[in-house]
């Protein structure tokens, strides 16, 4: 991509992801077992873009809940569904949003949910492709997780550090997690569990994405990242930077 602003490099998402990205993401696929991935916009044009494959005995399961009607890129069941007929595997589906209004409701769900040894959250996926959102700052021209938040949680993420999400977990850039009850309302894989995955993608492209990786890569979660030339660039001179 030869622009790394957020809209032009969303636009360009698909079409240059084809050439080398998809591809690559495709390679880590196994042929059996849970393939995780979350939402995103970049998620769901790489996923566009993988080649026609047959993983019969693999499973296809969210990361994260998600039910955006108007933010479709953002609905992780959609998009699981969508991998899962492109790669030929099975499909689980999350049955929450990614969301919800307090957090007593949210730790009521996760703890349903882990009830059940089936479920995509106890995190038996390998790979897991995770989203890579940018910070509360940013209006990238297309609508992120961080819309979810109004002008005081904007300010109130913005003074904890918070320079995006990995996977729905905030971070700041020196690699640590930023604890807040917006992400203690979210629905998504536990940090702790995520760290047992053997196998993490990060997955962000753009200009709103810059820190937002170099805070992913000192997490620590991280085994592969996937985004464009200029961001790449960018990212590496901000750490060169003593940043």
């Amino acid at each position: 991509m030869g622009n790394s602003g957020p809209r032009d490099v969303s636009r360009a998402c698909g079409p240059s992801l084809r050439g080398g990205a998809a591809p690559r993401l495709a390679q880590e696929l196994p042929d059996e077992g849970a393939i995780g991935l979350t939402g995103g916009y970049t998620v769901e044009s790489l996923v566009a873009a993988l080649p026609a494959a047959s993983h019969a005995g693999a499973v296809v399961v969210p990361l994260v809940g998600g039910w955006d009607s108007s933010n479709p890129h953002l609905n992780s069941n959609e998009i699981a569904r969508h991998m899962a007929e492109r790669v030929g595997a099975g499909v689980r589906l999350l049955h929450a949003p990614g969301l919800l209004d307090n957090e007593a409701t949210t730790a009521a769900l996760l703890s349903d949910q882990r009830r059940d040894r089936n479920d995509p959250l106890l995190g038996r996926a390998a790979p897991g492709a995770a989203r890579m959102s940018g910070a509360p700052r940013f209006a990238p021209g297309y609508g992120t997780v961080m819309d979810r938040l109004d002008d005081a949680g904007r300010a109130r993420l913005a003074g904890k550090g918070a320079v995006g999400d990995v996977a729905g977990h905030l971070v700041r850039l020196d690699g640590s997690f930023v604890q807040d009850e917006w992400e203690r309302r979210t629905i998504s894989i536990p940090i702790e569990t995520l760290r047992t995955v053997p196998r993490v993608v990060g997955i962000a492209a753009g200009s709103n994405k810059v820190e937002t990786i170099v805070a992913g890569a000192r997490t620590g979660l991280l085994h592969l990242l996937i985004t464009d030339e200029p961001t790449a660039a960018a990212a590496l001179e901000l750490v060169r930077s003593g940043r």
